[in-house]
């Protein structure tokens, strides 16, 4: 397994797919306290992340671990509740 940037993948919509799914795993505990369906969850975070920010650790292109990296006031993830809201009856199977 080796830590790559999400930018040396050429989809980047699969990238984003798949890290939003790893954060929605990782703090899914928190998480369903907002939503219990976990791909409910995907399509409301699935734009807040700042792919610019990570560090990824994937293996046979299927992203297993992310780290993120900001210095100062950078945000790595940028919430946006109207956003948030309006995506709160899609829904991403991964």
């Amino acid at each position: 397994m080796e830590f790559t940037m999400p930018s040396a993948f050429a989809d980047q919509a699969d990238v984003r797919r798949q890290v939003c799914h790893v954060f929605v795993e990782g703090f899914y505990s928190q998480l369903k306290l907002l939503e219990k369906d976990k791909p409910t969850l995907r399509a409301a975070f699935e734009h807040v992340f700042d792919l610019s920010k990570f560090y990824i650790a994937a293996e046979d292109g299927v992203i297993a671990s992310v780290c993120c990296i900001r210095g100062g006031t950078e945000k790595a993830i940028a919430l946006d509740a109207p956003t948030l809201l309006d995506r709160r009856h899609e829904k991403i199977d991964i």
